[in-house]
């Protein structure tokens, strides 16, 4: 049974019935959903954002019919605040291409960087069209991005950076192809580490490929943002020179990185690989890994999740799942939870228990069925852990879910 709320302008729709799950003796419950476009045409979102009582999403149009859109709700209830779109505003890159700091949300427009107030609704500034990798990132309220000379066989790469509240930016790094062996040089966002005299590092990859001898290669930087001068590097890191383009991930005075196939530990202070993990037949490019209850959580492309111990890389416990490629993880109430393709061909929502890895319940999004539709789980999720509510999109609906106690 649906209740549906209709005001002239959208429609929310309220699903108050308890949706069963085979998989578990619980269930999850929509609270409420929205179509991410009037008609519903398929589409993908950013992983959510919160600002105060609010959620923030998006709708990219893959028939390119409609321009991309922002939208902030109520986190409760779904009742519109804002909804924001710009004709500048290009394909941007999931999970890799947004971050929120204070009222502001930051987006990568593919080779441009737009700034829109949350408060607002509106667009604060965005950079002129630069030749770049795409990707954004962020230290405290800097977005770092990168420039290119051009094409795929660059000759130069830079990271720069800006404040967010202004644009104002200042070259941090600047490599080029004779500096790099011959290899087009191309920097990931980086993630900092302050040391214990109060320097800043800043830990990122540089992602290179030599067109001529077609062959790639990773190095892993730390750069002494206090100093201005690089720190240590490890060289030709990677089995296959490829890794995965999202930011490494630190816990203590450890920063993990994932190679395409294995994971890489590395003292911060010294640069000294501490350990590497592979896994036969497994490939790490395409998750980001969390840390929860002092383990190193990741879904490669495989039906396995993992958890290691961030010390030694050993295996805490490794659980079939049915799940590969997670969008994202979030840790909530002892369980972890995403969205990841399954082996049966379809998306679902994922639960996993933390400490041993069972999995409490993976499943469709129920709109394939109340609406016949060829509705899926996509994109990253959110939790509010106040009010225990999961934020998703399943390319028709932007919706809000009840999670069990």
């Amino acid at each position: 049974m649906l209740i549906i709320a209709c005001s002239p302008k959208e429609e929310i729709i309220n699903c108050p019935i308890p949706i069963n799950n085979p998989n578990s003796n619980g269930f999850y419950e929509v609270v409420w959903q929205v179509p991410l476009l009037e008609d519903t045409t398929s589409s993908k979102s950013i992983t959510p954002e919160f600002y105060g009582d609010n959620v923030i999403y998006s709708a990219l149009d893959y028939s390119g019919q409609n321009p991309n859109s922002f939208t902030m709700r109520n986190k409760e209830t779904g009742e519109l605040m804002w909804n924001w779109n710009d004709q500048e505003l290009g394909g941007f890159p999931p999970n890799v291409g947004q971050f929120q700091y204070e009222n502001y949300l930051v987006l990568s427009g593919g080779e441009q960087v737009f700034v829109v107030n949350t408060e607002t609704g509106e667009k604060e500034w965005n950079s002129e069209y630069s030749p770049s990798r795409l990707r954004i990132g962020n230290i405290e309220d800097r977005v770092y991005f990168t420039t290119t000379s051009g094409g795929h066989n660059n000759e130069s790469c830079t990271l720069t950076s800006s404040p967010v509240k202004e644009e104002q930016w200042k070259d941090v790094l600047t490599l080029t192809k004779a500096d790099n062996d011959g290899y087009a040089p191309g920097f990931g966002m980086p993630v900092s580490w302050v040391k214990p005299n109060g320097d800043t590092l800043l830990l990122f990859q540089n992602r290179s490929y030599n067109f001529s001898l077609g062959d790639g290669k990773i190095d892993f930087y730390a750069f002494n943002l206090t100093q201005d001068s690089v720190e240590w590097v490890n060289y030709d890191i990677t089995v296959g020179g490829n890794s995965s383009i999202y930011q490494p991930v630190i816990y203590g005075n450890k920063v993990y990185f994932q190679g395409a196939v294995g994971v890489h530990c590395f003292d911060i202070l010294t640069g000294e690989e501490l350990w590497l993990r592979k896994e036969p037949g497994y490939s790490f490019a395409n998750c980001r890994p969390i840390i929860a209850e002092d383990k190193l959580i990741f879904n490669p492309d495989g039906s396995k999740v993992f958890a290691l111990d961030p010390e030694t890389g050993a295996t805490i416990w490794d659980k079939d799942a049915d799940a590969h490629g997670a969008k994202n993880m979030v840790y909530h109430k002892g369980k972890i939870y995403f969205v990841a393709g399954s082996w049966d061909g379809y998306s679902k929502l994922y639960a996993l228990d933390a400490s041993d890895g069972t999995t409490l319940f993976a499943e469709r999004t129920p709109n394939h069925i109340a609406f016949n539709s060829q509705a899926i789980f996509d994109s990253g999720i959110a939790i509010d852990s106040d009010l225990g509510y999961l934020y998703a999109n399943d390319r028709e609906y932007f919706m809000c879910i009840k999670l069990p106690d």
